[in-house]
């Protein structure tokens, strides 16, 4: 039986393995088939928060995935480009518009991601080196 706390720790796992780039590749895929299909949603701001919503997300996973550090600013980039280009793809597709509050949603969604991964990441650090234990003093090394 698996305990609530458990479940964080498997999709750590399961991001952090071999899995993870499948998933994010997956879930990359669907965000572009649905932002081709003629279907909107109905009011701006709901449209402007799931662009938020999806680019956080794709972002988070993304800095999940590959953990190391040019990696990361290549995700955002990367993803700064797929955001522009499905815009650029909108423009011709009937049914669809372009919009700069999009991309703004989008890198707005790519950018929190960033300092809330740096962030998250600045502070386990420190809690990290606070529990480390202090050196040993020995007769070859007193100052220790």
């Amino acid at each position: 039986m698996l305990a609530r706390e458990d479940v964080p720790r498997m999709i750590s796992r399961l991001l952090a393995g071999r899995w993870g780039p499948a998933i994010w590749m997956t879930s990359l895929t669907l965000l572009g088939i649905a932002s081709m299909t003629p279907f909107r949603l109905p009011g701006s701001l709901l449209d402007k928060m799931l662009h938020f919503l999806a680019y956080f997300a794709l972002s988070t996973l993304a800095f999940k995935v590959w953990p190391i550090g040019c990696r990361l600013w290549l995700a955002t980039v990367l993803l700064l480009m797929l955001g522009a280009g499905i815009e650029i793809a909108q423009l011709h597709l009937a049914g669809r518009e372009a919009s700069w509050l999009d991309m703004a949603s989008n890198a707005l969604g790519i950018g929190t991601a960033v300092l809330f991964t740096f962030r998250l990441r600045g502070s386990l650090a420190k809690h990290l080196v606070s529990r480390r234990v202090p050196p040993v003093r020995t007769a070859a090394n007193p100052k220790s």
